[in-house]
């Protein structure tokens, strides 16, 4: 994973990659392992690519208009051994061939494609190269023992790269990919940690095997990944890390992988099981017990990221304060509640003669990580009532006052339910996450929310009636939402305090497209084509079709093809396609960014004329030139489209598709209809 910046470049591996791993056993027995299902991997390669994929015409093409977050990793150079090491409460270890972890894939990871971590170092045009952490989802191993080349397809679910969503192939050396076991059957909630320093080392104990294991200048983030088949990543901080141990790992200590250089350049690979967590000043320190591995004593390790067992699964809670000023948040505690404030009294302190109520200040986001609380409910058979009163007044007080509200294990069926509540007013904006990816919310003022999931409207007790003292002086309440959303247990949730201006960029948004593009004379079908990723949705000619927008590159925006035409190029070599004939989402590149709102509308829509794809042919047009985009209504986000110029793509000859598009004229490239 990342390490900051005065980590990188104070040590370069050099020469060829070695992995050392003395005293492990191996698999080699013919009968398949009882434990795989539990089985931590470690493999290693001395470099690899990351490479753009899309699905077209049953063939894999890179393309960087329709990319989505799929790509081809190709692994070089991979070391013959992986080695493996099982879950928690197993202590079991060893190594086994690339050749049998592949045939064993199946065994594994059943119809869940398995979560991973790979770190490495990132090739870019600098004189450094960077060490980044990237957190994959692996599907279709495929394994050239000759080559020494190992393939996967692969999901992008997060990474530390400054590029979140690369859109060309990235080079890669000295990596290192830590696959996740699966979570078990019927359980979607389990996490593993990621840990970093710039190097380490190991000091005797006393006790064969038993190690104090530093880490120095250790990175105050960790990063928490979610175990297949979930998919979310989490930052959590090492205070806090330490700080709730006991109650992470109260069933059963964590095994770990620790991957480091020595000063040679010589890769380390050494299982671990860690108790007793330190953290002082930016050390952070453990005992250690050798699973599996060669320890030298007081030898000094470079570029150490540790990955760490998933804890017992416990309901969390993180406020983030996302501000640029210090934030007062008042905790408060239903009366019948059985968590109270002294069960978090690290955290938050009463000052008042309210007991139920306790405060604490998260700092501005200048500070992280220390913008940052978590609260860990450690108690399963203990329900909490609580609401978490950010900027404003005490909980349930008063009518300018956002709350974050939750029930943790209710006493009903021990499950959770969230929500955002505007009952008494608001005072800055917030929105919650859930740890499988959903965003409830952001709220941003006090108006309107009347049908938005998980949100109490202002002044509004329930989804249908007003509030005891009301706020909102009679306003609306009816609401088709449910105010409160229910969710299983052991999740986690990230409350985001945002700044006073911002609102989280929408990971989609429907746009109402109005197409008034007709198409030319004697083509027939709908006159343009939406990509929702890699699949087309088709926009039919004087009518509104909903098309999914989603976040690329940091915008909301999608691209387009307009119908009716294709262009033939100089010739199939230079063309995607073998008839040498170019297809207009292509030729076209053309797109529209939009610009959402947090009430499912839009600000804006622009016409995105950005991308900038090689065309097979000079001479071919662009639909950018042709199309003109215009905002027609924010609140349903409705773009009209219409065509300026559409007579510059009109056919030259008799041509109506890329399949009779043949010869063109003497000295004429020709396009042709479809």
């Amino acid at each position: 994973m990342k390490t900051l910046g005065k980590f990188i470049g104070v040590f370069v591996v050099v020469g060829f990659l070695v992995m050392v791993c003395f005293g492990c056993s191996s698999d080699s027995g013919s009968s398949t392992p009882s434990n795989l299902s539990t089985r931590v991997n470690v493999l290693v390669a001395e470099n690899g690519t990351l490479t753009p994929v899309v699905q077209s015409a049953g063939e894999r093409t890179v393309s960087a208009t329709d990319q989505s977050w799929e790509y081809t990793l190709t692994l070089e150079n991979v070391s013959d051994e992986v080695v493996w090491y099982t879950d928690r409460p197993g202590r079991d270890s060893g190594t086994e061939t690339v050749q049998t972890y592949i045939a064993l894939w199946s065994g594994m990871y059943g119809d869940v494609s398995p979560n991973a971590v790979l770190d490495g170092h990132l090739n870019e045009e600098k004189e450094e190269t960077t060490n980044d952490g990237l957190y994959l989802k692996l599907e279709e191993p495929l394994y050239d023992s000759k080559m020494d080349r190992l393939t996967f397809q692969v999901t992008l679910l997060d990474s530390t790269m400054v590029n979140k969503h690369p859109d060309i192939p990235l080079s890669f050396d000295h990596i290192k990919i830590t696959v996740l076991n699966n979570s078990p059957e019927g359980e979607t909630d389990n996490w593993s940690f990621a840990q970093v320093a710039p190097d380490a080392f190991f000091e005797p104990t006393g006790t064969e095997g038993v190690y104090r294991f530093y880490l120095n200048d250790v990175y105050p983030e960790l990063y928490q990944i979610q175990n297949a088949p979930g998919s979310g990543s989490e930052i959590n901080t090492a205070a806090s890390f330490a700080d709730n141990w006991q109650f992470y790992f109260s069933s059963a200590l964590p095994n770990a992988s620790l991957t480091a250089y020595t000063a040679a350049g010589e890769l380390r690979v050494v299982i671990l099981e860690l108790n007793n967590p330190s953290y002082q000043g930016n050390i952070f320190s453990y005992d250690a017990t050798v699973l599996l591995g060669n320890v030298e004593e007081d030898l000094l390790l470079f570029n150490t990221t540790l990955l760490i067992d998933s804890p017992d699964n416990y309901t969390r809670v993180i406020l983030t304060n996302k501000q640029a000023n210090d934030i007062t948040v008042n905790l408060g505690f239903i009366e019948t509640s059985c968590y109270q404030p002294p069960d978090f009294s690290d955290l938050c302190k009463v000052e008042g003669t309210n007991q139920y109520v306790c405060t604490l200040t998260l700092q501005s986001i200048s500070s992280a990580p220390n913008n940052q609380k978590e609260f860990v409910f450690k108690k399963t058979d203990c329900h909490a009532n609580i609401s978490y009163a950010i900027g404003g007044d005490l909980p349930w007080t008063g009518c300018v006052t956002t709350q974050a509200e939750f029930t943790i294990y209710s006493e009903h069926d021990g499950r959770d339910t969230i929500d955002i509540s505007l009952v008494n007013g608001f005072s800055v904006p917030v929105s919650i996450v859930s740890s499988e990816g959903t965003t409830y919310g952001p709220v941003t003022s006090n108006q309107g929310y009347l049908d938005t999931e998980a949100v109490y409207p202002f002044g509004c007790s329930t989804c249908q009636g007003r509030a005891p003292v009301d706020c909102n002086q009679g306003g609306p309440c009816a609401s088709e939402a449910n105010c409160q959303v229910t969710k299983n247990a052991g999740a986690t949730y990230t409350v985001n305090i945002l700044g006073p201006q911002e609102e989280e960029v929408e990971d989609t948004v429907t746009m109402h497209v109005d197409n008034q593009v007709q198409l030319l004379a004697g083509c027939g079908g709908p006159s343009l084509t939406f990509f929702e990723g890699s699949t087309p949705k088709d926009a039919p000619n004087n009518q509104v079709t909903p098309i999914t927008v989603s976040n690329l590159f940091g915008v909301n925006k999608i691209g387009f093809q307009v119908n009716g035409w294709y262009w033939r190029c100089g010739g199939a070599s230079n063309c995607p396609n073998p008839n040498g004939c170019q297809n207009p989402d292509n030729a076209g590149q053309v797109g529209i960014i939009v610009t959402p709102d947090s009430n499912g509308g839009c600000t804006s829509a622009t016409l995105d004329t950005s991308w900038t794809l090689g065309l097979c042919d000079g001479s071919v047009p662009s639909a950018r030139n042709v199309v003109t985009v215009t905002l027609e209504d924010q609140s349903t986000c409705r773009v009209k489209i219409e065509a300026t110029g559409l007579d510059t793509l009109a056919p030259s000859d008799g041509c109506c598709d890329c399949n009779t598009c043949q010869n063109a004229p003497q000295g004429q490239t020709t396009h042709c209809k479809h």
